[in-house]
């Protein structure tokens, strides 16, 4: 078997990290994607993994374990251990949409799986992995009861999609807390809901009753939904042209009239210069956007505009409402994002107390040996100060 040597960087592989970072890497391996390799430092063997490029690495380790090979039986192993560790999720009322299967929390990087209903969904991220594809999908015919497999391929220049099993039709509704989404998992990189968020959403639903709450970035407008069902008249906005449609189709399942709710097809900044020349106030504004986007001419990057984000906010919520500030970029920390937001605060004096902090669902299984595995980072805060009109 080929060997991939490890030429800086030695401890972090040592205390565990099992992604192969390019830059760290004696390049000299003559390995095509989809090979196996052994992971050398200082010609001790630490670990076995598979070559695949993306845009996280080179490749995921598998095993420490010298003697264990990547094989049927190995994905069909590491696939019944995370069914058996979400069976209580797969019986919770009124949820029939979750995780099964999260990279390399689970075991195996470079790939996921998702159950919306009885469809399957599995994305793969890297051409390595792709090439053993048919084991997880001999592993799923006889360990999980499906209608449907799609296969999404996100290491090409575009999303591409292929149907494995079955006839699905789409789009279809499914579940999370007894409240109805609308998905489609034919449809581009993004299915109709981000089940990530599934923690965000229950915490709205049992500890807030908005009066009048402000989604940005709202995409098909799961949290207006759930505003919306605790009595909120809600305002979505979000650059997106098929938001509008998106947003109606998932109020019409939950019984909600769309004509109650505004829904804004336009950048969030500009939405804001519009919501203060209206003098327009709201108790409760929902910030969830994008790592990054271009809109128009221009190009947002949470790592630079988040600040903005936050001082625009401020000046339209009301006097004790809540900003939530969430961000999936993997590159912040949950200590970073806090230490940007108490920054931005100070530069305007506003006094802030926060309420609640929210990762990952627990569907989500991350991993010590990857820890920018827990992109999500969600921070709930009241806004105590005043502010002037």
């Amino acid at each position: 078997m080929k060997q991939i040597k490890i030429t800086k960087n030695f401890k972090q592989y040592k205390d565990g990290l099992w992604l192969i970072q390019q830059s760290d890497i004696d390049t000299n391996h003559h390995l095509t994607e989809g090979e196996p390799f052994v992971l050398t430092i200082d010609d001790d063997a630490i670990g076995k993994g598979i070559y695949g490029i993306q845009n996280k690495g080179v490749g995921w380790l598998f095993t420490t374990d010298l003697r264990e090979d990547f094989d049927e039986f190995f994905v069909k192993d590491q696939l019944y251990q995370a069914l058996e560790s979400r069976q209580s999720l797969f019986n919770q009322d009124g949820i029939n949409c979750l995780r099964l299967f999260n990279d390399i929390g689970d075991g195996i990087g470079g790939v996921t799986i998702d159950l919306y209903g009885t469809d399957v969904l599995v994305t793969f991220y890297n051409r390595g992995i792709h090439m053993y594809r048919h084991y997880f999908y001999d592993a799923l015919d006889d360990l999980l009861d499906c209608d449907v497999i799609i296969e999404q391929q996100r290491f090409l220049e575009q999303v591409t999609h292929e149907v494995i099993k079955g006839d699905p039709t789409y789009p279809k509704v499914v579940q999370e807390h007894h409240i109805n989404y609308m998905i489609d998992l034919l449809d581009g990189a993004m299915s109709g809901l981000f089940m990530d968020q599934r923690d965000v959403r229950n915490k709205i639903i049992k500890n807030y009753t908005p009066r009048n709450m402000l989604n940005l970035f709202s995409y098909s407008g799961s949290f207006s939904i759930v505003a919306a069902l605790n009595g909120a008249t809600t305002t979505s906005v979000d650059a997106a042209n098929r938001t509008t449609e998106l947003i109606e189709r998932n109020m019409a399942l939950n019984e909600i009239d769309p004509t109650e709710h505004s829904i804004y097809i336009m950048d969030v900044f500009n939405y804001f210069d519009y919501a203060k020349k209206h003098q327009l106030m709201y108790d409760f504004i929902m910030i969830d956007p994008p790592s990054f986007a271009r809109v128009n001419d221009r190009i947002f990057s949470v790592l630079s505009d988040y600040p903005k984000l936050i001082k625009d906010a401020v000046e339209v919520v009301e006097d004790n409402g809540t900003i939530v500030l969430s961000t999936n970029h993997s590159d912040i920390s949950l200590k970073d994002f806090k230490k940007m937001i108490d920054k931005t605060m100070s530069t305007i004096d506003i006094d802030y107390t926060i309420e609640h902090t929210i990762g990952l669902p627990k569907d989500y299984v991350t991993s010590k040996h990857y820890k920018k595995g827990k992109y999500l980072k969600v921070v709930f805060l009241n806004i105590s100060k005043m502010i002037e009109q």
